[in-house]
């Protein structure tokens, strides 16, 4: 296995693992001027390539995940014949970018809606984002895409709430909490007390 220890990096998914290949081939990292890693696809040998295998689509995407999740932003192979898979590996990351918006997004609309009759006159409901809408980062989309959709929510509902409830939306970055298993990914972001995103709450 290749890799730079660097953000940013191009993907390549190898049936070769950590054999290196001449400069020139896709998994070479002295091939291009720009930072690459590879993952081993376990299993695609190439008769089942050319066979077109299905069976072996679930390993193709285990290893384009881990890519993603080493900071991979865009994906190659050094082997043709995975373009056989590319739509299973695109639909893997539309699942990954819908769960943010069914978890996240439509689990607090949805807590919203269910506490519209219950919650008391002049109640308040208070949403988390977060600041990747606006302090994006690489490999955030998906929650940068989540962030937004719960601030356009927000700013819908607040002037539809019935009988003098409110509704807001904090948005903290990094928590405390949350440093050792994300910081590395937000580079400079000041971590934010917790406690202190906990006590938030509408004004007036």
């Amino acid at each position: 296995m290749i890799s730079n220890g660097m953000m940013g990096a191009l993907g390549v998914l190898t049936t070769e693992g950590d054999s290196l290949l001449p400069r020139g081939y896709v998994a070479n990292p002295e091939t291009f001027d720009f930072p690459i890693m590879t993952e081993k696809v376990e299993g695609p040998h190439m008769d089942r390539l050319w066979a077109r295998d299905p069976s072996i689509e679930s390993a193709v995407i285990v290893a384009a995940e881990r890519l993603v999740k080493r900071g991979a932003v865009a994906l190659a192979s050094d082997c043709g014949l995975f373009s056989w898979h590319q739509p299973a590996v695109a639909a893997a990351a539309e699942e990954t970018l819908m769960l943010g918006l069914r978890d996240k997004v439509m689990g607090q609309v949805n807590l919203v809606f269910a506490g519209l009759n219950s919650i008391g006159d002049g109640g308040s409901f208070t949403l988390t984002s977060g600041v990747l809408d606006r302090d994006p980062i690489r490999m955030g989309t998906g929650a940068a895409a989540a962030n937004g959709a719960l601030g356009g929510f927000v700013l819908g509902a607040a002037i539809e709430m019935p009988r003098g409830l409110r509704i807001n939306v904090v948005s903290p970055g990094l928590l405390d909490v949350s440093v050792l298993r994300y910081g590395e990914w937000f580079p400079g972001h000041e971590p934010v007390s917790s406690k202190r995103v906990g006590l938030a709450s509408p004004a007036g």
